[in-house]
């Protein structure tokens, strides 16, 4: 009896030993990998971000009511874009849309849904207007350039068009494509 009862002891020391050792290597056993989450950016309403030139002097000034960061891809997203540029000759054009987006450089801003850019060509009186849909603006270049319809307007003219590539620095605008108009004194 001695004997069964010290085999029983011995088989029961072993389970027990088994049970916390199983024990302490769950607890010490890696959590399960989580699915990578990228890392929220920024959020801003009424940002405003302003570029200045080697003079010290505003390039540009962008305001957007909301303002969110992308960090997967270096860019911001912008809702309802306003945009004020000064170009190399010291003409300015003001620029706005319903959304916008900016990479981390500034060197392009890209805007969309009712875009309008006003400002002064050579030679007019007026304001001229360009509307469209989709506009790229290089802000290196001074250049802006879209695939999309365009309308310009300037005092009583009017010119439909696809495609515009538009030089601020120059005040030249070039409409690409499909132009027709109407000019009334």
């Amino acid at each position: 009896m001695i004997r069964g009862l010290t085999t029983l002891i011995v088989i029961a020391i072993i389970v027990g030993a088994a049970l916390l050792g199983q024990q302490r290597f769950k607890q010490n056993a890696p959590a399960p990998a989580q699915p990578h989450t990228e890392e929220p950016g920024y959020a801003a309403r009424d940002a405003e971000l302003i570029e200045t030139g080697a003079d010290g002097r505003p390039l540009y000034r962008l305001n957007a009511e909301v303002i969110r960061q992308q960090p997967k891809d270096d860019s911001a997203q912008l809702d309802k874009v306003r945009m004020t540029y000064r170009a190399e000759n010291s003409s300015q054009w003001s620029l706005s849309a319903d959304h916008g987006s900016v990479r981390e450089n500034n060197e392009y801003i890209e805007l969309v849904g009712d875009v309008r850019v006003i400002g002064l060509l050579p030679g007019a009186t007026d304001l001229a207007q360009i509307l469209t849909e989709r506009l790229s603006f290089n802000t290196q270049s001074e250049v802006a350039t879209t695939d999309d319809p365009v309308t310009l307007v300037w005092g009583h003219r009017e010119l439909h068009g696809t495609g515009l590539v538009a030089s601020l620095k120059d005040r030249q605008v070039k409409l690409e494509s499909g132009v027709h108009g109407r000019f009334t004194p």
